[in-house]
């Protein structure tokens, strides 16, 4: 019987999709390739302002997790299950030093170290030979990061240029979880053709006008990553916008609110953000949006009133309708004004799609980053075959 062609009429019975094989880097278990690989980074796993007085459960690289402080606010993260009877320590008391299981009053400092075995006799050599698995943590500009591979392999914490630029750069912590693998959200993210389509003029201008128009796109590798470029021909102007992609899980975008009306310069970050796995099916997208002068010269809300949003589950109906309503009507969101920290909530009725996640996670990030260039003479533009003043807007 021959193969009828899968590009013909009605070929629906010769032109089924095959079944998924899944990606390796998309496995983010202990000892898959992916999980080995994303084990060698520093990752943010939760906001400063969601670990208080009590324990906080997180599952992070299908790992399942409990994050506390001690009473001095230092922070700990172990694995959930205690080692003695597998009680989990997200009902566990934070101490001085460390964290007591509420089962039988075993003690685990931060480090995972034993330094109470409850009823235990004083001479018993649990101490000695036995630890709560535990990870390193470090805290920062309102975001708590862990390193979960090798200790011996531990890389220097990350600090980018941008936090600091331009003076006064104050960052705010944002946070989503999407029902989405890790690799796709990393891979849209490189991707400036679904900004035309998607945030433009499929769902309606989400970002400005200019992002309707078809760019031309360039790749130029860095040695963190690459830079991904999108120059589009807006009337008389050549409006270019660069994105920072550092590898693996982390990127910088300029501001989408550039409406390429006037010719001006800019070199500076709207929004960082990393996509850390919470297992193979979820992940966080978790970063800082930037404000500074630069970008608060055009933002359309302050930071207490941005609507960061996300797909965090909550057993209460919204209450408040957040600012992309019209693109995603389920997702509502109000802010802590004392901590600057989103506090999340869903209406759990209306399942997520990648794409509105996607459109969710990039309204968030609107705003205008582009000064007023100085005098100087237009550039020309070989792409498109003619001066133009030149526009850039990147990160």
């Amino acid at each position: 019987m021959s193969q009828a062609p899968t590009n013909g009429l009605y070929s629906g019975y010769h032109n089924r999709p095959k079944a998924a094989v899944a990606n390796p880097l998309t496995q983010t278990t202990p000892g898959s390739d992916g999980g080995e690989y994303l084990r060698r980074y520093w990752h943010p796993i939760a906001l400063s302002s969601e670990v208080g007085a009590l324990p906080k459960a997180i599952r992070i690289l299908s790992e399942d997790l409990v994050l506390f402080r001690e009473h001095g606010g230092k922070l700990g993260l172990l694995h959930r299950q205690c080692i003695h009877r597998g009680a989990s320590l997200e009902f566990g008391i934070p101490q001085e030093r460390g964290i007591m299981c509420c089962y039988h009053g075993w003690v685990f400092d931060t480090t995972g170290a034993v330094l109470s075995v409850g009823a235990e006799p004083e001479t018993s050599r649990i101490p000695a030979n036995f630890g709560q698995g535990a990870y390193p943590v470090r805290e920062a500009h309102g975001m708590i990061f862990a390193y979960m591979g090798p200790p011996e392999s531990m890389p220097e914490f990350p600090i980018y240029d941008t936090f600091l630029h331009p003076i006064g750069n104050d960052l705010v912590p944002l946070k989503l979880t999407i029902p989405c693998n890790w690799l796709q959200i990393v891979e849209n993210a490189c991707d400036p053709i679904h900004n035309a389509y998607l945030h433009a003029i499929v769902s309606g201008e989400q970002f400005s006008a200019a992002f309707k128009v078809q760019p031309a796109l360039d790749f130029v590798e860095t040695p963190l990553g690459f830079l991904s470029m999108a120059t589009r021909h807006v009337k008389d102007k050549v409006y270019i916008r660069a994105s920072d992609i550092i590898l693996p899980n982390v990127a910088q975008f300029a501001a989408g609110s550039n409406d390429a009306s006037t010719e001006c310069f800019n070199i500076s970050c709207g929004l960082t953000r990393w996509v850390v796995p919470i297992d193979d099916r979820n992940s966080l997208y978790i970063g800082y949006g930037h404000y500074n002068e630069r970008t608060e010269q055009f933002r359309r809300a302050p930071a207490e009133e941005l609507a960061w949003t996300g797909w965090a589950l909550s057993a209460r109906p919204p209450t408040v309708r957040t600012r992309n309503a019209r693109w995603n009507p389920a997702i509502t969101t109000r802010w802590s004004r004392r901590d600057r920290s989103p506090i999340i909530r869903q209406n759990i009725s209306a399942p997520p799609t990648a794409a509105s996640s996607c459109s969710a996670a990039c309204s968030a990030a609107r705003s205008k980053q582009c000064e007023p260039a100085k005098s100087r003479p237009s550039r020309g533009s070989a792409r498109m075959g003619r001066c133009a003043p030149i526009i850039t807007n990147s990160s």
